[in-house]
Order: structure tokens, then sequence, then C-alpha cells
């Protein structure tokens, strides 16, 4: 299991259009890696993140981009959803821009994303589902929600470091190959840092990527 030390960063939103054959453009992947290198750079300011944080990061990245690059966009073969209630409103995510990924190292990273970049949710725990009796909850795990409108962007965090705060995610069945489970927690503000917060309670569904 993963220290306190884990953060995990909101993933790169994407701003294009579909292309014809159902991939995000080049300007897509462009404007990407533009917002993934803004948010490092602010996980890194944070005082409380360790060496163990990285990795984390790390593997939204990896995920994130598997949403924004063509070439690793797969056939829709099995349905995947993020559904959640935040701040009393109700958003969900569903298709092929919505990924669930394992990786030894990184643990479990989920990223969700809207055409547009408009509402982007991540979150990631430092577990392997493999074997793991279930129902399990993870406590010590971290998670992101970004909204875009305009010119205008705002980012919550839990970065799973205060132990008064932690974000839970609980895994209710897993046959190998789908997950399913649900997500519960409150996020702070790191766009004005005025203390707001946000609550949000979902669930989510998809084959995962290992």
């Amino acid at each position: 299991m993963w220290g306190r030390g884990e953060s995990v960063a909101v993933p790169p939103t994407s701003r294009g259009r579909l292309g014809q054959r159902g991939s995000l453009t080049e300007g897509d992947a462009r404007d990407s890696f533009a917002t993934w290198d803004r948010l490092v750079c602010y996980s890194r300011r944070m005082k409380a993140t360790k060496r163990s944080s990285i990795s984390i990061l790390a593997g939204v990245a990896l995920v994130a981009l598997m949403v924004s690059l063509p070439a690793a966009t797969e056939a829709k073969v099995r349905k995947r959803t993020v559904s959640a209630t935040i701040n009393g409103e109700r958003v969900s995510w569903k298709g092929r821009l919505v990924i669930f990924d394992e990786t030894p190292g990184h643990g479990f990273t989920a990223v969700a994303t809207k055409i547009g970049g408009t509402k982007t949710i991540g979150f990631g725990c430092g577990v392997l589902l493999e074997g793991q009796p279930l129902p399990l909850t993870a406590t010590m795990c971290n998670a992101t929600y970004a909204t875009r409108r305009g010119n205008r962007a705002e980012t919550w965090l839990n970065t799973g470091l205060d132990p008064g705060n932690a974000f839970h995610v609980t895994f209710t069945s897993f046959d190998g190959s789908v997950v399913q489970g649900t997500l519960s927690g409150t996020l702070l503000s790191a766009t004005v840092r005025d203390g707001s917060t946000l609550t949000m309670q979902g669930s989510f569904r998809g084959p995962l990527r290992r």
C-alpha cells in the first residue's frame, strides 16, 4: 500500500473537436501537454508533497495521455462510466474518454473528461486489485476535479495527505477485467486557495487496463 505521500493531479484536458474518425486532433494533444505542465508545477510547490507522490502523478499523466492521443484510443468494447454528485450537481462521463488503469508502482488510476475539457475528474489509489478480497475500501487515495468555462478554469484537489480529510474509493467488484466501485470525499480549491471546498460522491465501472 502507498503511504500518505501520494498525491494526484488533474489530468490534462483537451479543447479541440473530434476528428472525422472519432480521434482527438493534434491540437488536443498540445493542449493536454500544456495543461499537464502547469499542474505538475503546482503539485511540486505543495509543501507536503514527497518523493512518492511523483509516481502517482506519473501514473495519471500516462493514463491522461492515453485519453488525449489518437494512437492510444481503443475501440469501445465495454461500457465505461463515471458518475458523481458534485456539490449537488449530477455529472456523468462515459465512453472512450474514460480510462481505468492499473500498473505496478502506480496502483489504480482513473481519468474521465468531456470533449473540450469542460469537466475533468481524476482519482487514484496505491492498490493492485488482483487477489484482493472485495469489497475493498482504500482510504489513502487522491482526487482532482477541474472545470473550464471559456477562459475561466478552476481546480479542486484532495492530495490524500490529510488523515482528517480522506478520499475514499471502494472497489465493489473485479472479475479480472471489469472493475466497479464507488468514490466519495471532499476536495479543496487549488485555484483561489481560500479554503472553499467541493464534495463529491459517485460510482464508476469499466474495463481495467493492465
